[in-house]
């Protein structure tokens, strides 16, 4: 078990992704990947409000109903540490997502503004069966709204105590940079978690990410 960033909070090297939960692997599957996830002493679940509604049996929400199903189920709530993510749920069916002409992760989906944040992370909480979110990324970056409009947000949803942490995801690391300031300008909660491409599998291709140049150590802890 590591500490999760600068808290003492407990959570395995190794986070479970749970986006084909209740669309490309069913409700059975699912579970049993939990059970055996939870049995060799995993406890961060990751997932999404918009998991995973490119699938032709999904609509989004998919992956937080079944891991609520599931924990409520087994009673096991209290043994996981769980980060959804919200920011990026389509406002669009799913054909006209794809076939739009532009950026549909920049202009067809809910955003970062105050009142998406307030109502997404109540919708969340809701197909989630819990009362309240370990980490919450916000999933992609907003350019409309005002980051500060953003943060204020989600400091008082951390306030309200319905999430613990906060965290961003597919940030460039200016607009990173920019949000720790106006957080602790403000007194604000700040991203502990960022959550960022990679694959192994390509290593070469995002190795030389200039990230180095521009922000310390201390955000990669």
């Amino acid at each position: 078990m590591l500490n999760f960033a600068d808290t003492t909070e407990k959570v395995s090297s190794l986070a479970l992704g749970c986006l084909p939960f209740g669309t490309k692997m069913d409700t059975a599957s699912s579970f049993a990947q939990l059970d055996y996830y939870l049995e060799q002493g995993g406890n961060f679940l990751d997932t999404a409000n918009n998991y995973s509604f490119w699938e032709e049996n999904g609509n989004g929400g998919e992956s937080e109903r079944v891991l609520g199903k599931w924990y409520n189920e087994r009673k096991t709530r209290d043994r996981v540490f769980l980060a959804t993510k919200l920011g990026a749920f389509p406002t669009v069916s799913r054909e006209e997502f794809f076939s739009y002409k532009g950026d549909p992760w920049a202009d067809c989906t809910e955003g970062l503004s105050r009142k998406t944040i307030l109502q997404a992370v109540d919708n969340s909480l809701e197909r989630l069966g819990t009362d309240r979110i370990d980490l919450l990324y916000a999933h992609v970056d907003d350019r409309t709204t005002d980051q500060a409009e953003t943060l204020e947000a989600l400091n008082d949803v951390v306030k309200a105590g319905k999430v613990r942490y906060i965290g961003c995801s597919n940030f460039k690391v200016w607009r990173l940079a920019r949000a720790r300031e106006i957080s602790r300008a403000r007194g604000w909660a700040e991203y502990k978690a960022v959550q960022m491409f990679h694959t192994y599998l390509q290593s070469e291709k995002y190795a030389a990410t200039g990230m180095g140049d521009q922000m310390g150590d201390e955000l990669f802890d």
